[in-house]
């Protein structure tokens, strides 16, 4: 609450939203990482007034369109049910004060390292265990 006012400016208020996130962006030849951590606010975010928020990542080309192979998204929400006379949470992916959500896109040379790797665990079969039961 900025100055300790009640001024009930919530999740619409796109000032009071981002004073309580802070935006990262670090990227190296292996590709870039995007992340969010929650710096003000004594509360989860979302909070109860916006159920959920989407963090997205796109890459872009070199004309400024985005490349649909490259993009990313993670949701940060509470995910309920109300079942017979009361709520089950399934998951909660929300921030709680001082947490990070982070999306990565892998730079050329990493997602060669990783077609290269899937193709070569494609390439090789294996047996893990072999069980039998006899009954007696």
């Amino acid at each position: 609450m900025p100055d300790h006012q009640h001024l009930w400016r919530g999740i619409h208020h796109p000032e009071l939203v981002a004073s309580g996130l802070a935006p990262q962006v670090a990227a190296n030849a292996d590709g870039v990482r995007f992340a969010i951590t929650t710096t003000g606010g004594g509360h989860a975010f979302p909070t109860y007034a916006a159920p959920r928020a989407v963090m997205h990542a796109v890459a872009i080309d070199a004309a400024g369109a985005p490349r649909s192979e490259m993009m990313r998204s993670t949701v940060i929400a509470p995910d309920v049910r109300y079942e017979g006379d009361h709520w089950i949470e399934l998951s909660d992916t929300r921030l709680f004060p001082g947490q990070t959500v982070a999306i990565g896109l892998l730079g050329s040379a990493a997602r060669g390292s990783i077609l290269k790797a899937s193709a070569d665990a494609a390439a090789s079969h294996f047996r893990l265990f072999e069980t039998e039961s006899r009954r007696p």
